[in-house]
């Protein structure tokens, strides 16, 4: 039975996993084959954590633990303490995660298992990366690359390979990003852990989308939440779920986005992981957002930046504050917005964070204009002129041209050219498919024609309003 429960665990079938375990730790017991039962009991744990039972996966393993302990099996008691901590990770106890690592690699370092030790520094490079630590992160993935490239852990070469493109993702080096998950990915798809294979997918589908190729971003992410259902993954789909929320929201379609994220919610808080609990409450404040209802953004922004405070994870917890700062400037809360903006500014910058600093500054731009400090504005433009160019996203381009034109289009000199610019942005956004993008420039190049632009603003309104964007559809409207 144990033997089945480690072949349905490589083949990601949980459900079969979890019940071959714990017919086998029935079976030691009866026996009187204590460390069998443990040896099972952790295999049970595992099965529990990918199933989304983390209370069960947490006592299942602590009790593992505890028979490692007795008969004095010290690599088993270290595989027992790194199972046991990342499900208090996952639960959002991050300090408590960070001393089982420390017990386990202990372990590990002190008989010589390298695969154990690549595991538990992997794990910590997580952790690391959670508090912002993005270069202590780097180094502890490059190291894990290492050992399973010297082991010849194939598994743990892509997972290396995901985990470092992570890293260059957060940091905006999306180009590298997508070269070290398509890496990733080729290795997942030649090896039988579809676990694996659906978290390479879902990254792919992250920077797919910060690239501005929706339509592939979409494949990746819904052929991700598809292996995730199949493999009974809870909160792993509820994570694929807010990617592909995300990415249809930018496509237009909000029906599904609210759909993918209220299901993807439910999942998390069923499941018990407060990150991903998090990453779905700021999703939905996004899509809250563009639907017109400001409070119910609020509500889920503020609940997203106390999670994500409560379980240290700076950049998130930065972005949602960043998140927040645009409802707050939506409802002429300009002052709270501002300070709202310099806080979160100041944590992208310290942790390299370079699109969400520039999309921080380009706010700022709009809190400022409407403070009327033009001035003020004109070289937070030209200081974000800087971040943009080293931006590789099209979609965080896109909104610094529109920024600069709408302070462009303030003088009548710098108007026609301004209103060419924001017609190519359109373009340009409409044919990768970020629609809120097109009709944000199709707007604001209206509103600087004037009466010649009338006919444009009332028909960014009745289309924005059939997509369900009543927040844009109702600037439009005003403006005519």
């Amino acid at each position: 039975a144990l033997a089945e429960a480690m072949s349905a665990g490589a083949l990601s079938d949980f459900g079969r996993q979890r019940t071959a375990a714990a017919a086998a730790a029935t079976s030691a017991a009866a026996k009187g084959a204590q460390l069998l039962v443990a040896r099972a009991r952790l295999t049970e744990s595992s099965a529990q954590r990918n199933l989304g039972d983390l209370a069960a996966a947490e006592t299942t393993g602590r009790a593992a633990a505890a028979i490692f302990a007795s008969a004095g099996d010290r690599a088993g008691e270290a595989d027992a303490l790194w199972v046991v901590g990342t499900t208090r990770f996952d639960r959002g106890d991050l300090p408590g995660a960070k001393a089982l690592y420390d017990q386990a690699l202990a372990v590990y370092r002190e008989v010589g298992d390298q695969a154990g030790t690549a595991r538990v520094l992997n794990s910590a490079a997580v952790a690391a990366r959670q508090e912002g630590d993005l270069a202590g992160a780097r180094a502890q993935y490059e190291t894990v690359l290492a050992i399973c490239r010297e082991i010849a852990d194939q598994g743990g070469v892509a997972a290396s390979l995901g985990n470092l493109g992570t890293v260059a993702l957060q940091e905006g080096h999306l180009e590298g990003a997508r070269q070290q998950f398509e890496e990733s990915l080729a290795l997942r798809r030649q090896l039988p852990d579809q676990a694996g294979l659906a978290s390479a997918l879902a990254n792919m589908g992250v920077v797919l989308r910060r690239l501005g190729a929706l339509a592939e971003a979409r494949k990746h992410l819904e052929e991700s939440l598809a292996l995730r259902r199949r493999s009974g993954q809870k909160i792993a789909s509820a994570a694929s779920l807010c990617g592909l929320g995300r990415v249809v929201l930018d496509l237009g379609d909000l029906a599904l986005a609210r759909g993918s994220l209220a299901e993807a919610l439910t999942l998390a808080r069923e499941g018990g992981s407060k990150s991903v609990e998090a990453l779905a409450l700021a999703a939905t404040g996004e899509v809250a957002v563009v639907s017109g209802d400001l409070s119910a953004a609020r509500v889920a922004l503020e609940q997203s930046l106390t999670l994500r405070g409560a379980i240290g994870e700076r950049l998130t917890a930065a972005e949602s504050r960043l998140l927040l700062a645009n409802v707050l400037l939506e409802e002429g809360q300009v002052s709270e917005a501002m300070a709202a903006l310099r806080a979160a500014r100041a944590e992208f910058v310290q942790l390299g964070a370079t699109d969400l600093e520039l999309l921080t500054a380009l706010l700022e731009v709009r809190a400022l204009t409407v403070q009327g400090e033009t001035v003020a504005a004109r070289a937070v433009v030209q200081a974000a002129r800087v971040l943009a160019e080293r931006s590789q996203s099209p979609p965080a381009r896109w909104a610094m041209r529109i920024a600069r034109a709408e302070l462009d289009g303030e003088l009548a000199a710098g108007r026609s050219s301004a209103r060419a610019d924001l017609a190519l942005v359109s373009r340009q956004a409409q044919a990768a498919g970020f629609v809120g993008l097109s009709w944000e420039a199709r707007l604001l190049a209206a509103e600087m024609a004037g009466v010649a632009g009338r006919q444009e603003l009332t028909a960014v309104a009745r289309e924005a309003e059939a997509a369900g964007f009543l927040l844009l559809a109702g600037k439009a409207r005003r403006a005519g």
